[in-house]
Order: structure tokens, then C-alpha cells, then sequence
């Protein structure tokens, strides 16, 4: 594994090389098709649309805000 996780010390020197590595790997055995691209109306349709680019998109707009109210209504805790 390329990328991992270390305590007390960050180095991000090679980070955008090996997502835009796993993109092209994942894209070539799994590639999204452009009708399932997230947010088209907002972000546009890219040809080159990876799963870096599908997780920014999907967090990057607030969704569902009224998602804990709905579960504390029906018992939940979130406490």
C-alpha cells in the first residue's frame, strides 16, 4: 500500500500521483458512467470522472440535514 496513515509526522509529497494512480486503476476496472456523475447540474459533466472526483463531489454539498431529526422522531438517540 502506497498511502498510509503515520503517527506524528505528515507527508503529503506523493499524495496527489498515487490518487490520480488508483483513479486511472479503479477507473479501468470500474468505471463510472457519465449519467452516474454526481451533481452535474452544479459541477458539470467531466469525461475524465474518477472516484476521487465522485467522494469531493459527495461530500462537498451539505445532504440530508434533517436526517437526525427524522431518526430521533422514531427513537433513536444521538447522544
Amino acid at each position: 500500500m502506497a498511502l498510509t496513515v503515520h503517527t506524528d509526522r505528515y507527508d503529503d509529497s506523493k499524495l496527489e500521483p498515487e490518487v490520480d494512480g488508483y483513479d486511472a486503476r479503479r477507473s479501468a476496472a470500474q468505471p463510472i458512467a457519465l449519467d452516474k456523475q454526481r451533481d452535474t447540474q452544479h459541477y458539470g459533466v467531466q469525461e475524465s470522472y474518477g472516484w476521487s472526483e465522485d467522494k469531493a463531489r459527495q461530500v462537498s454539498r451539505p445532504a440530508r440535514a434533517d436526517f437526525g431529526r427524522y431518526l430521533r422522531e422514531h427513537g433513536f438517540r444521538l447522544d
